[in-house]
């Protein structure tokens, strides 16, 4: 976005922008930062209060952003509303040329995390004469902030979001870093923006380090550089730890049959299973694997897993394990065993829950308030209650309903919300504007291990290019 318009986009608003903005904290957002000791003009007063209201506000947006992909009342293609906003003032900025500049520097040195995030995501984001020294900058804090976890992870999510074309040479520049923890981190911010050179991060598969061997794999898994494979499937024969499953993913995104065979053997024991390997067995593998996957619900620390992945396995075998499930008292597994129902079926058997969201901010009491009753004040702070639909949790609605409808799903199929699956499902999942993070990410890997396609995406990278990826994949399925 250039700078036409900008000013029209600051001053349009909309209905959720102004819900979200009177939760800001209007104290947090007035402390001022202060220039080097000078005595300035009214002039700039006005220009260093203009910019510092852009970058204040750009830091509230990009907290809000990204955390709204999981929100439940938002569907995700909204969130570009907030998006435009955001790059609206990062543009603003960008026009005030030096200036500008150099108050968005100041930031980075401020105590609060919101405004040395706005400072760092503006300065990766920023096109004026000279830019490649502003990321350079960023990097450089990168590195010297490792230690302090809050603020290395801002510096983190501005280069792997900001829009600067030449963060790529900068980051691969920090893959021959002298630190481990450097080369992982540079690795992981490549991998998002799907950027950097497969040659180049394949060596890091021979690296000592753990988890930069398996933050390299995943890269190479998602680039679909299937020239790694060999030295994947010799790196994940007789492993098993939580690195070790980060590479068994990356050679199924390759399609390795030798890592689905591992990956089922270590489900075979409570010793060698891992966290996610019952829903990536799920992901490649068959109908065939329903008695393994069953055999794995006695580990209790795999159990979430497990349920996930007979919803996605999709075989109606697996339907009378999940309705025993439901006759359980854990209310969380419930909850997950009627979505991986409905995942196979698409029966639309739902019921209203209740869900509490905290409401302290809107409810504050101040240290003069009348509200010195105990009861008033436990009133004054309840949350909030949100009624949402969700998969009904009742085991007899299952049970009828499957009696009934169970001659219409015959077995060693895949089924996918009471459809026989095709990778169009994966995609339509990916585009639902209803569908969450966490859904919607797992339905990319299913889609790029079962085709054995590695177009890219990511269920949060601003909505523009997640429709461009979207897009890409729709065509992709109609050659």
């Amino acid at each position: 976005m250039g700078s036409h318009g900008i000013e029209e986009m600051i001053i349009t608003s909309s209905e959720q922008l102004k819900a979200l903005s009177c939760k800001k904290d209007p104290d947090d957002s007035n402390a001022m930062l202060e220039l080097p000791e000078q005595v300035r003009t009214p002039e700039e007063d006005f220009t260093f209060d203009l910019y510092q209201e852009h970058l204040e506000e750009i830091g509230f947006l990009l907290s809000q952003c990204k955390g709204l992909f999981e929100d439940m009342d938002i569907n995700w293609p909204e969130i570009n509303d907030f998006e435009q906003r955001l790059d609206a003032h990062v543009d603003a900025v960008d026009v005030g040329g030096p200036p500008a500049l150099e108050i968005t520097k100041l930031f980075l040195s401020d105590d609060d995390e919101d405004n040395i995030s706005a400072a760092a995501y503006t300065l990766t984001s920023i096109r004026n004469k000279g830019h490649g020294k502003n990321i350079d900058i960023i990097i450089r804090s990168l590195i010297d902030s490792y230690d302090d976890n809050g603020l290395f992870n801002i510096h983190v999510k501005a280069l792997k979001y900001g829009h600067s074309p030449f963060l790529k040479d900068k980051l691969e520049i920090l893959l021959n870093h002298e630190r481990p923890e450097i080369q992982t981190t540079a690795v992981e911010i490549l991998t998002y923006r799907r950027e950097g050179a497969p040659e180049q991060v394949a060596g890091l598969l021979e690296a000592p380090c753990a988890k930069l061997r398996a933050t390299a794999a995943n890269f190479l898994g998602l680039a679909g550089y299937r020239e790694a494979l060999p030295s994947l499937e010799r790196l994940i024969t007789g492993n098993s730890s939580p690195d070790w499953e980060k590479q068994v993913l990356a050679s199924l995104q390759l399609g390795s049959r030798a890592g689905l065979n591992q990956a089922r053997a270590a489900c075979r024991s409570e010793a060698t299973i891992t966290q996610n390997l019952p829903l990536y067995v799920a992901l490649a593998g068959d109908h065939t694997d329903l008695p393994l996957l069953r055999s794995t619900l006695a580990y209790k620390k795999v159990s979430h897993s497990v349920i996930e992945g007979l919803g996605v396995m999709g075989n109606v075998k697996a339907i009378p394990i999940l309705i025993e499930i439901l006759k359980g008292q854990d209310d969380n597994l419930k909850s997950r065993a009627a979505y991986s129902l409905e995942l196979i079926t698409g029966a639309g058997l739902t019921e209203k829950q209740v869900i509490e969201e905290e409401a302290a901010e809107e409810n504050e009491i101040s240290p003069n308030s009348e509200h010195d009753d105990d009861e008033d004040i436990e009133t004054l702070f309840a949350p909030d209650p949100v009624e949402i639909e969700m998969p009904a949790t009742s085991p007899g609605q299952w049970i009828e309903w499957w009696q009934a409808a169970q001659n219409r799903f015959p077995p060693q199929k895949r089924w996918r919300r009471g459809k026989v699956f095709t990778l169009g499902d994966c995609i339509r999942e990916m585009a639902d504007p209803g569908r969450k993070y966490h859904e919607r990410q797992r339905a990319y890997l299913e889609l790029i291990i079962r085709s054995g396609e590695n177009l890219p995406f990511e269920a949060d990278w601003f909505v523009p290019k997640q429709l461009e990826a979207i897009r890409k994949w729709e065509e992709w399925l109609e050659r």
